[in-house]
């Protein structure tokens, strides 16, 4: 079963505009810090924790809004 026939029995929530840095600034400051990322991945972090804290570190530095 896909994912819009899961959804058919639910509701849709009422529209929210995003919040947050958008993909395009999000894909540039990921692309900058690329090889900072893979050496997180190299040493066995988990997506979920280089996620957090490189959204942290670049909000932080102005590179990301909140």
């Amino acid at each position: 079963m896909g994912l819009l026939e899961k959804l058919a029995s639910e509701e849709p929530y009422k529209y929210r505009p995003p919040r947050g840095p958008k993909y395009p600034e999000i894909f540039t400051v990921v692309k900058r810090h690329y090889d900072e990322i893979e050496a997180a991945r190299q040493r066995g972090y988990s997506w979920g924790q280089i996620i957090h804290k490189a959204f942290d570190a670049w909000q932080e530095s102005g590179e990301l809004k909140k």
